[in-house]
C-alpha cells in the first residue's frame, strides 16, 4: 500500500506462529473477552500474514464441527478455504473456492474434517463484532 509505510516482503505462512483464541482474547479488555469466545470458540487457530491500515491477511484452522455465532469484523472480507470446508447454512465452501461478506453478520459450521482458510480484510478488521 504506497504512503503507509509498509514494505514488500517475503514469508512462508507454514513457519509463522499460530495463536488460539484463548491467546488472542488475553488482548481484549476483561469485560469483552467471555462474549468473545462464547461467540468464537476458543480453539480456533490463526496466524496474521499481514496487518496494515488497509489490507490484512489471516491464516486459520479449526477441527471437526467447530463453529462460530453470527458476527462481523467491520471491513469487507474474503474468506478463501484452502482445505476441509465451511458450512454457511446450506451452503458449503471447499478447497479452492469460497465467499465475500461486505462487512455484514455471517456464521459457519466447520465440516466433518475441519477446516483451513485464508482471510482477506480491507483494513483492520475489529475482533468480532456481535451487533
Amino acid at each position: 500500500m504506497p504512503g503507509d509505510g509498509t514494505k514488500m516482503f517475503f514469508y512462508d505462512s507454514d513457519t509463522l506462529p499460530y495463536r488460539s483464541n484463548e491467546e488472542v482474547s488475553q488482548w481484549l479488555p476483561e469485560e469483552q473477552r467471555g462474549d468473545f469466545l462464547d461467540a468464537v470458540g476458543r480453539d480456533l487457530l490463526s496466524t496474521t500474514i499481514l496487518l496494515s491500515k488497509s489490507l490484512t491477511v489471516v491464516r486459520s484452522r479449526v477441527g471437526p464441527g467447530a463453529r462460530v455465532k453470527p458476527h462481523r469484523h467491520g471491513t469487507n472480507q474474503i474468506t478463501y478455504v484452502l482445505s476441509g470446508e465451511l458450512r454457511y447454512g446450506a451452503r458449503i465452501t471447499r478447497a479452492g473456492q469460497g465467499v465475500f461478506s461486505p462487512n455484514q453478520k455471517y456464521t459457519w459450521t466447520a465440516g466433518p474434517e475441519g477446516a483451513e482458510w485464508i482471510e482477506i480484510h480491507d483494513g483492520l478488521p475489529a475482533p468480532y463484532q456481535l451487533d
